[in-house]
């Protein structure tokens, strides 16, 4: 049937997709997505990291308040001692006594973290609870332990990173991290290990 205005007949002719064309969209598409997924897990895993960077600091800082007080750091390399030390109910020295009364916090903030008991945060029993990193598991804190002759005049305190793992125990025998200057930086398990103070 003749159109007209000509014209008209563009509207009525309507040219499908083919087969290839169809696929090479949806191949384009994909492509797409997977950058956008990888963009978005690269920048999700970035602010874990600053988030325990931060946390760690925070740690720090409770640690130094801790020495104020108690002339030194808590000497233990068990996770739940040093969250005992640092919310007032454990004392200084190598047996961490317990504190009766029990001691001023030193974590500053402390509800802003995670921790394995959230139910036991008021809780005066020890070994109750530990600071757990981004990726849910605890931070490691280290001080005038697992080494034969600790001369370190201060703590080694890391969170594994990402991948949760670690060589254990990640100090030499002074108390120092393997791997850190002036050697070189830790490597397999321990590539990934977030450090406070971080290893410059």
């Amino acid at each position: 049937m003749p159109c007209f205005p000509a014209t008209s007949c563009q509207f009525r002719r309507h040219r499908a997709f083919t087969v290839t064309e169809l696929l090479v969209v949806i191949g384009v598409m994909a492509i797409l997505l997977t950058i956008t997924i990888n963009i978005g897990s690269g920048i999700a895993q970035q602010s874990m990291v600053t988030r325990a960077r931060s946390e760690l600091a925070g740690i720090g800082q409770a640690l130094a308040q801790y020495k104020v007080q108690f002339g030194d750091y808590p000497q233990t390399d068990q996770e739940k001692q040093l969250y005992d030390a640092l919310t007032g109910k454990l004392g200084p020295g190598p047996r961490l006594p317990t504190l009766t009364p029990p001691g001023k916090i030193m974590l500053n903030n402390l509800s802003q973290f995670t921790v394995t008991n959230p139910d036991k945060l008021g809780s005066q029993e020890v070994g109750q609870n530990s600071l757990l990193d981004p990726w849910g598991n605890p931070y490691h804190y280290i001080y005038k332990k697992q080494a034969s002759n600790w001369v370190n005049s201060s703590y080694v305190l890391f969170s594994s990173g990402p991948d949760g793992k670690y060589i254990s125990p990640p100090i030499n025998s002074t108390g120092f991290i393997q791997g850190s200057a002036p050697t070189s930086s830790p490597v397999g398990d321990d590539a990934d290990n977030i450090y406070e103070p971080a290893i410059q």
